[in-house]
């Protein structure tokens, strides 16, 4: 079993494996046309 961790270390270290987070496949999908930024603002949480 792994030795556990923050929550913000797991999710670096996942991204560091390729995971890709909702925010930046939202983007791919804006950047293809398979969405709308109004559908995006529906589900991603925007941070500042």
């Amino acid at each position: 079993m792994g030795t556990g961790g923050t929550a913000e270390a797991i999710n670096e270290s996942a991204i560091g494996f390729g995971m890709k987070t909702l925010k930046d496949y939202s983007v791919w999908l804006l950047e293809n046309g398979w969405t709308t930024m109004d559908e995006v603002l529906q589900v991603v949480a925007v941070q500042e």
